[in-house]
């Protein structure tokens, strides 16, 4: 399955995203992610100040009822829904799958669990089968209407896209909205998956009129409910902008202000992060980009503000105020002030490492609600990597050979001669299992804006590590830094040895296509796609941010085959003492033997699913494997 180029076109001041796909044939694509790593991480993370077996998010347990207005756009931080408002935990809470979004937050349907795993790793490719569900509290609807009719006027509105950044749903898949009467569900609207071509990838409104005695009682329910592929983070529903209320219209269409759309941008011009030693006060960006819309029917006075702490780095900036004038006459805000600010700095060469809050405020007059989608907020960190990527995969990036051994590699130029130590990765998991496969830390020089001769190739085979935190990066090192000149492009990568396709992280909402390169044998290629390619090189003497730094893969531990079905081996025994424990994705403890040893496993008592595999020695550090039972 490829992915899709995505182009920002401006048409009357709005920006439309468009989707369509890279032409020609490539031997690069992005592919969706096996997992929700930010939801698998938090779970686990959870889970591990709760002795590891509790590592389900808590119960979002029913409330007594709710009233009206049932409002919700989803800005809270995420990554699960606001339990004030909801049942269940099982969606995406996210600014990161949407485009074009009328405010800062979606709630995103796919095939993954509360913690981020597949509901069915088995699943067929081409099934659709139920997947995550999104339940509202008990509402007092009866209470809350006064003619407990449809004189009452009560009406039920929603926005949703189908894809966005994420996997588009299929032909067969299924977003569809139920209403709760006290005994039963009834669906009242549904949409199936499609491909147009260009895909569609606008937020789509839906307005339904609850007229219907039935619903007007005090435990009135709605939910959304998707069908998708259940193997995988597939198969994207986004919502947003849900509203229920009476005294409405059908033109009511328009209840949240001005807003932001977009994450915070990063301050630097040409990375998201960079090493503190790197830092000088040229690489600041002079103004930012920083999207906002009025939501509303009518034009409404904001004012802008931003300021960073620590104090010392920017001036506190005031855009002042300015009458914004709803997005269906002119489309995105278009007041330099507020969408293009001009930032001045007091920033000096920095003495360690340190990471810079920046804040960016709107505020409505009269005052929008709790003001949570009115502010943005964004740490600058410099420590001693640089990075094109936010730090959040949307896809993975892989590239291949057809036998032939693949190189990968990403531009970086210097502001000052430094040392290269090593690099740190994000593998995505995806469906294949890449953890066998091996590859060599490579530099290579500048040859005309292209990677050229390899200055240098590490020694040690590596393989893909696939850590279980929160969208965390593993440490390769170089076993001999490398002296790196300044103001001159290198190109750092790896040099894949054994297997298809490693796959790396992928961002897409930084674009650095052109800084990204991949060679099958038949000389060097741009990437294909818009993005950002989620390798981070590490400069200097000091490892601040290692989640785990790998060992050559000869002395590595390894578990193979997998997927299985009866019987699985590591590559050496482990000796007698060690403690196993295997979770099953919803994180119940199935095995724990505290004296395990040896190097063969019997899975055949398992059922069909996706397991965590720790092993812990006596002496050593716990070692942890995701394992497939067919």
């Amino acid at each position: 399955m490829f992915a899709l180029l995505i182009v920002l076109v401006s048409t009357g001041g709005e920006l439309v995203a468009q989707r369509a796909n890279p032409p020609g044939s490539h031997a690069d694509r992005v592919v969706p992610l096996h997992t929700n790593p930010v939801l698998t991480s938090l779970a686990r993370k959870k889970g591990k100040t709760n002795k590891l077996h509790k590592i389900t998010p808590p119960p979002q347990n029913p409330i007594k009822t709710i009233g009206l207005p049932f409002i919700d756009d989803f800005a809270k931080s995420g990554p699960y829904p606001n339990p004030k408002l909801w049942q269940n935990n099982n969606v995406f809470v996210n600014n990161s799958y949407p485009i074009c979004p009328h405010t800062l937050g979606v709630a995103t349907f796919d095939g993954v669990n509360s913690i981020g795993m597949p509901y069915n790793p088995s699943c067929p490719l081409n099934g659709s089968y139920p997947a995550d569900t999104l339940t509202s509290q008990l509402i007092a609807l009866y209470a809350a209407c006064p003619t407990h009719s449809p004189a009452d006027s009560v009406y039920f509105s929603f926005y949703w896209q189908a894809g966005g950044l994420g996997d588009p749903p299929k032909p067969n898949d299924t977003l569809v909205l139920e209403f709760f009467n006290g005994s039963v569900w009834n669906e009242v609207w549904y949409h199936l998956g499609y491909t147009p071509q260009p895909p569609d990838t606008g937020f789509h409104l839906v307005m339904i009129p609850i007229d219907s005695s039935e619903y007007f009682i005090n435990g009135f329910q709605f939910r959304f409910r998707s069908y998708a592929n259940t193997s995988g983070n597939l198969d994207h529903w986004h919502i947003d902008e849900v509203y229920l209320n009476y005294n409405r219209s059908f033109a009511d269409t328009a209840q949240f202000a001005v807003s932001f759309v977009y994450e915070c941008p990063s301050l630097l011009k040409n990375y998201q992060f960079e090493p503190w030693e790197q830092f000088e006060p040229g690489d600041l960006k002079s103004s930012i980009t920083s999207p906002n819309r009025n939501n509303d029917t009518i034009t409404i006075n904001t004012t802008y503000t931003a300021y960073v702490t620590p104090a010392g780095f920017m001036t506190p900036y005031n855009g002042g105020a300015q009458n914004a004038t709803p997005f269906y006459i002119t489309g995105y805000m278009n007041y330099n002030p507020f969408t293009a600010p001009s930032y001045s700095y007091t920033a000096a060469p920095l003495s360690g490492p340190i990471t810079y809050d920046l804040t960016q405020v709107l505020v409505t007059t009269p005052s929008y609600k709790d003001g949570s989608i009115d502010t943005l907020q964004f740490k600058q960190i410099f420590s001693n990597y640089y990075a094109y990527d936010d730090g959040t995969a949307e896809g993975a990036y892989m590239v291949n050979g057809n036998n032939n051994p693949v190189q990968l590699a990403e531009q970086f130029t210097l502001n000052n001669p430094d040392t290269l130590t090593g690099v740190y990765i994000f593998f995505s998991y995806v469906m294949t299992n890449t953890t066998g496969y091996t590859f060599l830390l490579t530099l290579w020089n500048n040859a005309g804006g292209m990677p050229g001769s390899i200055i240098y190739e590490n020694d040690s085979i590596y393989n893909p590590v696939f850590p279980d935190s929160l969208d965390e990066f593993v440490y390769y090192k170089f076993n001999n830094p490398q002296p790196i000149p300044a103001n001159t492009p290198v190109y750092i990568g790896l040099t894949q040895t054994f297997g298809d396709s490693i796959n790396i992280g992928w961002d897409w909402n930084n674009n650095n296509q052109y800084k990204v390169f991949y060679n099958i044998g038949l000389g060097w290629n741009f990437s294909s796609y818009p993005g950002s390619l989620m390798l981070r090189p590490v400069f200097g003497k000091h490892n601040f941010n290692a989640v785990q730094e790998v060992q050559n893969a000869s002395s590595s531990l390894m578990l193979y085959p997998n997927p299985a079905q009866n019987e699985v081996y590591l590559n050496m025994p482990m000796l007698p003492g060690t403690l196993l424990r295997i979770y099953g994705a919803d994180g119940r403890l199935w095995l724990e033997d505290k004296n395990f040893s040896g190097n063969k496993l019997d899975v055949a008592g398992l059922p069909r699913g996706f397991y965590f595999l720790q092993f812990t020695p006596q002496d050593g550090a716990p070692m942890s494997f995701k394992l497939v039972r067919l």
